[in-house]
């Protein structure tokens, strides 16, 4: 379950994903959505989801044989209202990872804080 201030552990091997972590490295933000998706519609996603902060990398390419990339530690800093898909075809060529037009949520008040957009999911 992704909740905010729970930490996790992701080992990035796919492309896309390797390519997100370079793009939200060289950014700066180091920060990414996650959402759940519907466990029997394909390509429908929750209407909320949470921001992944990237805390720690470990770059492990030469150890695993280039089979995992990154070992990467999280902490789920806040939630966000999914409002757009940018890419929808993504979903089905998975040739990029997703990115959402969304609205960070502010817990304290459950009222609208910031809107990012674009954000990857």
């Amino acid at each position: 379950v992704y909740t905010p201030n729970s930490e996790h552990v992701l080992n990035i091997f796919e492309p896309r994903y390797r390519k997100m972590y370079t793009d939200i490295l060289m950014n700066g933000s180091k920060r990414f959505v996650v959402s759940m998706s519907h466990p029997s519609k394909e390509g429908v996603f929750a209407q909320t989801g949470v921001i992944f902060y990237l805390e720690d990398l470990k770059e492990v390419s030469e150890l695993t044989d280039d089979k995992v990339k990154y070992i990467c530690n999280h902490k789920v800093t806040k939630r966000i209202k999914l409002h757009k898909v940018l890419n929808p075809e993504a979903w089905e060529n998975k040739e990029t990872y997703l990115k959402i037009e969304g609205t960070i949520l502010d817990d304290d008040d459950d009222d609208d804080d910031d809107t990012w957009p674009p954000f990857v999911l």
